[in-house]
């Protein structure tokens, strides 16, 4: 019993010499524990000139043609990979030919993908047929990307963008030749996983009429990452042959395409399954017409007096 009430008596003076200390040092324990309050302290910003002029506007898209499409056409045969380092463009690994884009972040089904003014959608399990793998870099004279807000005449309702991909429009004779003729052949070869690409394209047309024919190949096995590791289910095999044929006369024009494409095997690394004898077959049309209308009042007529 005593030495209970020792320790009791040693815990009250314990408490009591905490509460005399408190009451000694009010103004620092509440200088530590309440924070400082004022009125906040104004900044000034530095100014911003912004200058523009009403004929000033926004860059609607990107677009790959001619010198700068050509220039890419030999690194790959994948199309979706002729739009790396583009403004809001990256890409999803999948197969050698089927990469996916994404616009500013988003990708798959956001991203409306028109081949030739028609939209396609993906086919197969986890898109290994991607819109962009229905048409060869070789076929291609044009891409375009719309990344963020679409007009209308582009698919308007994409939440992500459009990618719109355009083939080589019909050749047509000049003014003063009778029938013209032209041909083209291209080869590459990328020492990478031994990468092929053959291309062949010829037409015969006149000032009216046009017709032409466009083939390629291109073949790849599996390449080798920078540590000379070999990467697995890298390789593919596409032939992609097309036919077009265009009619035209006073400002009107009508071009129909078609084509076979064939892809005996595409590899997957990022999928547990690979794709074997896929065979693909398309008809396009399109037209394109220059109207001009002229309304004449005819003046009027009658009998009234006139007023001098």
């Amino acid at each position: 019993m005593m030495l209970r009430f020792a320790a009791a008596g040693a815990l009250r003076a314990a408490l009591l010499s905490g509460a005399a200390l408190t009451a000694l040092f009010p103004a620092a324990v509440s200088a530590q524990t309440i924070p400082p309050f004022g009125p906040p302290l104004a900044q000034s910003l530095p100014a911003i000139s912004v200058i523009a002029g009403p004929d000033d506007a926004l860059a609607v898209g990107t677009a790959l043609g001619g010198d700068g499409l050509a220039a890419r056409r030999p690194a790959t045969g994948d199309v979706a990979a002729l739009l790396r380092g583009l403004p809001g463009v990256s890409l999803y690994g999948n197969g050698g030919v089927s990469s996916l884009p994404a616009l500013n972040g988003l990708g798959a089904d956001r991203v409306n993908v028109l081949v030739d003014g028609a939209p396609v959608a993906p086919a197969c399990p986890n898109q290994m047929n991607p819109a962009l793998s229905t048409i060869t870099p070789t076929r291609l004279s044009k891409i375009e990307v719309l990344a963020g807000i679409t007009p209308v005449s582009a698919g308007g309702d994409s939440i992500a963008g459009t990618i719109a991909a355009e083939s080589a429009p019909p050749v047509f004779a000049p003014a003063g030749e009778a029938v013209h003729t032209e041909g083209k052949l291209s080869a590459s070869y990328r020492s990478n996983g031994r990468g092929v690409t053959g291309a062949a394209e010829a037409s015969v047309a006149t000032d009216s009429l046009s017709l032409g024919y466009s083939g390629s190949w291109s073949r790849a096995g599996n390449y080798k990452a920078g540590d000379g590791q070999t990467v697995r289910s890298t390789l593919y095999n596409v032939q992609d042959n097309a036919v077009t044929f265009g009619a035209r006369r006073d400002g009107h024009q009508v071009t129909l395409q078609g084509g076979i494409q064939t892809m005996p095997y595409q590899g997957f690394p990022t999928q547990r399954m690979d794709l074997t004898d896929n065979r693909t077959a398309f008809l396009n049309g399109r037209y394109e017409g220059a109207f001009d209308w002229e309304i004449s009042t005819p003046a009027p007529t009658g009998g009234g007096r006139g007023t001098p």
